[in-house]
C-alpha cells in the first residue's frame, strides 16, 4: 500500500470513470486520496489509515473544527452511491463501507466497499491513470470528472461525447445552455491552466440542435511540484451564509442528495428575492411530486423546482405535459410542412441531413422512408428550418406565456 503522497497515481477502470455519481469537491478529494494509496500489486483492499492533519491539507480545510468537519464529510460519503453499468445490468454501490476515528492517534481508518474491487484492483486493461497531485488542484467536482473523461482519450487526441451521456453523469443539469455555462467552460479554464493537458471543443449539431461535443485534447507541460496543502475549497465558503441559509441547505443536502455547495447557492438566491419564503411549503410540494414515483432524476428536479419556482405556478406534472404537448405540436407542424413541399425542396432537406448525420444517411440509403422512424428523425432534425424563425419565436413566446400563468 502506498503512503499518501501527491505524486501517487490514481488508477481506475474506465467503467468507474464513466459511472454515475455525485460528490462535493471535498468528498471527491477524500476518495481520490484513498485510491492514490492503492498499489498496482494489491490483491485486496486494506484499511487506509490517514492522519487527520494530512487529510485536512488535502481537502483544503482550514477551520478550527477540522475534526468534526471531516467526520461530517465521511458520514455523507457513506450514504452516497455510484451506479456502474455492467453487462448484466446496473450495480449500485457505496464508495466506502466504514470510517473509524482513532482520537488518541489523530487518524481516520477508511475502507472501500468490497464490490469496488474489480474497478480499482489488479487493473490490466481498460483503465486510466491520472496523477493525484493534478486532480486535487481542481476546485470543482465537475472539472475532475471532465478531466478524467478526457484523459481516457489523451493518446488518441480527441473524443466525442454525446449530450445524452453528459446529462446522465451530471444529472443536475438537463439543458445544454446550463451544461456549457456551469460545467464545460469552467472545466476548460481550470484544466487548461492547471493540468498536463489542454482541450478545445466543437459543437456537433443535428439540424440546429447540439447533439454531441467533439473534444480536441493536447498534452502540455506542467509543474510537478505541488505542496500537500491546497487552497481552501469552495465548500468552505459555505460559512459565509447565515444560519438560516445553512440549515435549509443542509436539509436539502440530506433529504434530496443535492450537493451542499449547490443547495447553499439556490437557498441564498431564493431568500435574497424573498426573505420570508416558506421552505416548508416548498419541501411539501417537492415531496408530493417525488412520491408519485415518476421523477427519474430527483436531485435535478429539486434544483429546478426551487430555481424555477414550480411550487408558485402550475404543477410540475402539468408543466411536463404542456412541454410534451408543445413538442408534439411542433413536430406535427413541421411534418405537415415537409409533406407539402415540392419534391426538389424535400430533396434539399434530405441531402443536407445526409451530409451531416451518418445514422440518417445509412438508414435512409437502405430503407428510404419505408420505416417511420427515418421520417421522424428527419422532421426532428430540420424542424426549426421547416417552421421558420419568426413563426418558431412566436410559438415559443406563446408557450412560455402559457406555462408561466
Amino acid at each position: 500500500m502506498n503512503n499518501l503522497q501527491t505524486h501517487n497515481l490514481l488508477s481506475q477502470s474506465n467503467k468507474l470513470i464513466e459511472s454515475k455519481y455525485t460528490l462535493t469537491i471535498t468528498e471527491q478529494r477524500l476518495i481520490f486520496a484513498m485510491i492514490s494509496m492503492i498499489s498496482p500489486e494489491d490483491e485486496d483492499f486494506r484499511e487506509y489509515r490517514i492522519k487527520i492533519s494530512d487529510l485536512a491539507k488535502i481537502l483544503g480545510l482550514k477551520n478550527k473544527n477540522i475534526y468534526s468537519e471531516i467526520k461530517e464529510i465521511t458520514k455523507n460519503i457513506i450514504k452516497k452511491t455510484i451506479q456502474i453499468k455492467k453487462e448484466t445490468g446496473i450495480l449500485q454501490v457505496n464508495w466506502i463501507s466504514s470510517a473509524e476515528y482513532i482520537d488518541s492517534a489523530g487518524v481516520v481508518i477508511l475502507t472501500f466497499d468490497p464490490k469496488l474491487k474489480p474497478y480499482l484492483l489488479q487493473l490490466k486493461e481498460n483503465f486510466t491513470s491520472t496523477k493525484f497531485g493534478i486532480t486535487v488542484k481542481f476546485k470543482t467536482f465537475y472539472t475532475t470528472r471532465i478531466y478524467q473523461l478526457l484523459k481516457q482519450y489523451e493518446k488518441i487526441g480527441k473524443r466525442s461525447i454525446t449530450l445524452e451521456f453528459l446529462y446522465r453523469i451530471f444529472d443536475q443539469y438537463d439543458s445544454y445552455k446550463d451544461l456549457k455555462k456551469r460545467i464545460i467552460e469552467p472545466a476548460k479554464k481550470e484544466i487548461n491552466e492547471k493540468s498536463d493537458i489542454t482541450f478545445t471543443y466543437e459543437e456537433v449539431k443535428v439540424g440546429k440542435k447540439v447533439y454531441e461535443l467533439k473534444f480536441i485534447i493536447r498534452k502540455q507541460s506542467y509543474s510537478e511540484e505541488l505542496p500537500l496543502s491546497l487552497p481552501t475549497v469552495k465548500v468552505k465558503s459555505f460559512d459565509k451564509y447565515d444560519e438560516k441559509t445553512q440549515d435549509l441547505a443542509k436539509k436539502i443536502n440530506e433529504k434530496y442528495e443535492v450537493s451542499l455547495d449547490l443547495a447553499g447557492k439556490i437557498v441564498s438566491d431564493v431568500l435574497k428575492e424573498n426573505p420570508q419564503e416558506d421552505f416548508s411549503k416548498i419541501f411539501e410540494y417537492i415531496d408530493s411530486i417525488l412520491e408519485g414515483g415518476k421523477i427519474r432524476n430527483s436531485s435535478g428536479f429539486v434544483v429546478s423546482c426551487i430555481r424555477e419556482k414550480y411550487y408558485n405556478s402550475i404543477s410540475y406534472s402539468r408543466k411536463k405535459e404542456m412541454k410534451k404537448e408543445f413538442s408534439e405540436f411542433l413536430f406535427k407542424e413541421a411534418k405537415k410542412t415537409f409533406l407539402e413541399l415540392p419534391e426538389d425542396q424535400k430533396k434539399f432537406h434530405i441531402e443536407k441531413l445526409r451530409e451531416s448525420d451518418s445514422y440518417f444517411r445509412s438508414r435512409y440509403d437502405s430503407l428510404g422512408f419505408s420505416s417511420r422512424d427515418i421520417l421522424h428523425h428527419l422532421i426532428i432534425a430540420v424542424r426549426d428550418d421547416l417552421i421558420g424563425k419568426e413563426r418558431m419565436e412566436q410559438l415559443e413566446k406563446d408557450y412560455s406565456n402559457n406555462i408561466t400563468k
